[in-house]
């Protein structure tokens, strides 16, 4: 996210992206009385100017006319926005049931045998994760497998773990590709 602007109607989220090579702003107006469904992490990496952080626009009669929060002025500054979503109600629901017999990769078998036999394994923390979580961009499910769980992102068993949540139990979607990817609980 490159800014948050605050007018008289709206927050507006703002964030260049680059499309098929070309850079583009996209903006997210998000409603005053909408504001509690969405979520900012803002890492400042320490102390930043005021100055430098904020741009203040005016009318011509000299009243403020919009705020604007510039994280792209600032390289240290790392800031993601996301839409809640439900956290998730009481206990982690059983692993479902699957006909091992079915699962023609063996690795996908041996890993959804020790989600079903160990809260303790990889897949199991993961499925955990995910579940309390209940949607997750990539860059954040990478950052907490590695600082909670200790597992690499790229690693070989949090990409198996991934696939079996997905295609065995059927109990998640990963929705987009790399890191634009979003991991959802679905239950």
């Amino acid at each position: 996210m490159n800014e948050i602007e605050f007018t008289n109607d709206s927050v507006v989220l703002r964030e260049e992206v680059e499309v098929f090579g070309e850079r583009d702003e996209e903006e997210l107006p998000v409603e005053y009385d909408e504001r509690d469904e969405f979520e900012v992490e803002i890492d400042t990496g320490g102390y930043v100017s005021l100055d430098a952080l904020v741009d203040v626009e005016h009318t011509a009669d000299g009243n403020i006319k919009s705020l604007t929060l510039r994280f792209d002025r600032l390289p240290s500054i790392q800031a993601t926005a996301r839409r809640r979503t439900a956290t998730a109600n009481g206990d982690l629901p059983p692993v479902p049931d699957v006909d091992t017999t079915g699962i023609e990769v063996q690795a996908r078998r041996r890993f959804y045998e020790r989600l079903r036999n160990s809260s303790e394994s990889q897949p199991a923390e993961i499925r955990k994760l995910i579940y309390e979580h209940q949607e997750l961009e990539r860059e954040e499910f990478d950052r907490l497998i590695d600082e909670e769980l200790g597992y690499a992102p790229d690693g070989g068993g949090t990409n198996m773990s991934l696939v079996v949540l997905e295609s065995v139990t059927g109990e998640i979607e990963r929705r987009g590709r790399g890191d634009n990817q979003t991991i959802v609980w679905t239950g």
